[in-house]
């Protein structure tokens, strides 16, 4: 278990930030997720350790994507533009969080993603991020802040995608095993709470349906309607068909969910363009 899932309480709601079009919709449905837990909502900037020591050097330059040209870059050009991320993130942080009457505070940490996390010393309930940040691209891949995220950090994390809060749709999850499905019936029952959404349950083949029971009683008493479905094969190819019959909002999966499905995570987060709720193994 990594540092910061073994903080004490209190919680909270953190939110990687850049000043992506996909952390700023995080943001916002990091800001609606503190609201609806009543937690604190905190913003993590992170400023790349590479990147700085990259800027250091005398020969260092950039090239523009626009344009391709090349033209200078050194420590004080980065510095500055850092900083005008910064003040960006922050008063983007009080916006949301003041229209919400939530308690914030941003920190700006050197280092890796992990680094800075663990650095942090709040135990994150959840941990949002864009999934593809500046990538500009939807659904079909990974950035590399969420990479990194997914392979070291042990908590509940929610990679955004789209807009701050799916506007129709079900919040669907992946039941793969039993004893991982009731953790993440719960987080689904939460997104769904939040935006007043239903539910979508999707069990993998070979469950065992004694303990399908187990799983509908972990979703509490709660009044959004709730329909499963039984997968017939177990493989990415049939989810993905069952995504498109039932287009919704967040896709739930637990840490064991590749494996049933004989595919690797990245595969399985990559196989819709809707946020992807990753639940940690119990």
């Amino acid at each position: 278990m990594d540092r910061l899932a073994a903080m004490s309480e209190p919680g909270a709601i953190v939110v990687l930030l850049d000043t992506s079009p996909a952390s700023e919709a995080a943001l916002s449905a990091a800001a609606r997720l503190a609201h609806h837990r009543n937690l604190e909502l905190v913003g993590l900037f992170i400023e790349e350790r590479d990147l700085l020591h990259s800027a250091a050097y005398p020969f260092a330059r950039e090239i523009s994507v626009l344009s391709g040209t090349s033209r200078p870059f050194d420590s004080e050009i980065l510095r500055s533009r850092l900083d005008l991320q910064r003040r960006r993130i922050e008063r983007q942080l009080q916006q949301e969080a003041g229209a919400l009457s939530l308690t914030w505070r941003l920190h700006v940490e050197t280092g890796s993603v992990q680094e800075a996390l663990a650095g942090m010393g709040i135990r994150a309930e959840i941990l949002l991020l864009g999934k593809t940040g500046w990538s500009g691209s939807h659904g079909r891949r990974l950035g590399a802040s969420a990479t990194q995220v997914i392979s070291g950090t042990d908590c509940t994390i929610v990679l955004w995608e789209g807009t701050p809060w799916p506007a129709r749709g079900p919040v669907q999850a992946l039941i793969t095993d039993p004893d991982s499905g009731p953790a993440i019936a719960r987080m689904a029952a939460v997104l769904a709470g939040v935006a007043d959404r239903p539910l979508h349950l999707l069990f993998a083949p070979g469950l065992d349906p004694s303990r399908e029971p187990d799983v509908l009683a972990a979703l509490g008493p709660q009044a959004a309607p709730v329909t499963v479905e039984r997968l017939g094969v177990a493989s990415p190819a049939a989810l993905a068909r069952s995504l498109r019959r039932r287009p919704g909002g967040e896709l739930v999966i637990g840490r064991s969910g590749p494996a049933a499905l004989g595919c690797d995570l990245a595969e399985l987060v990559t196989l819709t363009d809707t946020p992807v709720v990753l639940v940690p193994a119990t």
